[in-house]
């Protein structure tokens, strides 16, 4: 990677500390279910979320510290850094699990669900980078193209497919592009119901005067929307050019 010598160290002491944190915390909690549950397949089941919460937020911290590092350096990752990061990613689903036999069998398949969404965040996040460097917030409509080395599913396509996504820079078209992608979706009807709402509601906030209060509301919607689609992993594969878009244009 393209990183400096102390920003990649600075990257590495980070997420040591995060990992170190989130051991901790899973480990109480761990404690906390053990002792209010009998043995039984509930407490089995409950152990297997507690794990998946913990690499979840393993791979989130990762793309924080990492990403954190590529800002303070003043770069943005390109193809060949954004290449290594999955590795890196890989790696870290990869490693070894001392507790993963005693952990349900559904629990494997979760491990699995949780890796791809890991690598989804970081390609949305690394364009959301690319797309605040470009100004995504002016007047001006502008198109990006995203090369993908990898299959994660859904629009990526196979090695080094490029994906060109045009973007009409008013938060309208935006989202009107997102209600598009969510009624055409199979999601659920109830997260369907959430999502657009949000999607209205923003669309609505547009036509008051931007107030501090109305601009943080914008931006609790959209990250709303952004929480809801995230475990969706062809939606959100969809939908992330469209999210990032407004979550800069919103200052989110």
């Amino acid at each position: 990677m393209r990183l400096s010598k102390d920003a990649e160290n600075l990257a590495r002491i980070k997420y040591g500390q995060a990992v170190t944190n989130l051991a901790q915390e899973h480990q109480q909690k761990e404690q906390t279910i053990m002792f209010q549950m009998p043995r039984s397949g509930a407490l089995d089941a409950a152990r297997g979320r507690l794990y998946l919460e913990r690499l979840e937020k393993m791979g989130d911290a990762f793309i924080e510290c990492w990403l954190g590092s590529f800002v303070a350096d003043g770069i943005i990752p390109d193809e060949q850094d954004t290449k290594q990061l999955h590795e890196k990613v890989k790696s870290m689903f990869g490693g070894p699990r001392t507790s993963l036999s005693r952990l349900p069998l559904g629990t494997h398949e979760g491990i699995k669900r949780v890796e791809t969404m890991t690598h989804r965040k970081l390609d949305a996040k690394v364009l959301e980078m690319k797309l605040e460097q470009k100004g995504i917030a002016s007047k001006d409509s502008s198109s990006y193209t995203m090369k993908i080395e990898r299959n994660y599913g859904a629009v990526q396509q196979g090695h080094h497919n490029t994906q060109n996504v045009q973007i009409n820079q008013t938060s309208e078209a935006l989202t009107n592009g997102l209600i598009e992608i969510i009624q055409q979706s199979s999601l659920q009807p109830l997260i369907k119901s959430d999502v657009i709402g949000n999607l209205y509601q923003i669309q609505h906030l547009e036509t008051l005067d931007q107030s501090t209060n109305v601009v943080h509301e914008k931006r609790e919607r959209i990250l709303a929307v952004d929480q809801l689609l995230s475990t969706t992993a062809d939606v959100y594969t969809l939908a992330v050019p469209l999210i990032a878009a407004l979550k800069v244009m919103f200052g989110a």
